[in-house]
């Protein structure tokens, strides 16, 4: 299969960085890279809330994420390399508390066979969080795994996240109630 590579945007559209990837505005036109690069290399990493890329519809981006508060808009993104511009995944911040600062992280990215980009889950949702606190000033930015995914815990771990607790039958998933863990971390004091 060939490459998916992003088509150029200009430089605005870019929302932030890390060493080895770029997150850009979602577009709807992205879900066609995307569906193509999951089906490439099969699975996912993925914090609970969204389904697995293989599943993915281009209504599902639009309806299938969870509610947020009237007025506050998801901030979305595609998650591409640096050094070729393939997409490798999605990602959306969900402000739940304007009041308090909160927001959910939710993002996957595929596996791929490149071993060069071997701890790529790990560096995007290490930029996701700096990006969260430092870039758009959220308190508490925490994100919900799958109990069963013990791979997503070490990612968020290694994120700086730390697991607050598990909450039993929280979420829906392939006609199974699931038991998820929220992680969860906390920017610096402001005065």
């Amino acid at each position: 299969m060939q490459s998916m590579a992003a088509e150029a945007l200009p430089a605005s559209q870019s929302v932030f960085a890390s060493r080895r990837l770029r997150f850009r505005l979602f577009a709807p036109a992205d879900v066609g890279h995307l569906v193509a690069s999951a089906r490439e290399y099969g699975g996912s990493d993925a914090t609970a809330g969204l389904p697995p890329p293989y599943a993915l519809q281009c209504d599902w981006l639009r309806r299938g994420l969870p509610a947020v508060p009237a007025g506050v808009e998801p901030i979305e993104w595609t998650t591409c390399r640096a050094h070729d511009g393939r997409v490798v995944g999605y990602g959306c911040l969900h402000p739940v508390d304007n009041t308090c600062r909160h927001a959910q992280a939710q993002f996957w990215i595929i596996r791929g066979s490149d071993e060069s980009m071997h701890g790529e889950a790990a560096e995007c949702a290490g930029a996701i969080i700096r990006f969260a606190l430092e870039g758009r000033h959220f308190e508490r930015v925490f994100a919900l795994q799958l109990v069963r995914q013990p791979r997503v815990a070490r990612i968020l771990a290694a994120s700086g996240m730390s697991e607050e607790g598990i909450l039993r039958k929280r979420l829906l998933r392939d006609g199974l109630m699931e038991d998820v863990a929220c992680w969860a971390t906390t920017g610096p004091p402001r005065a």
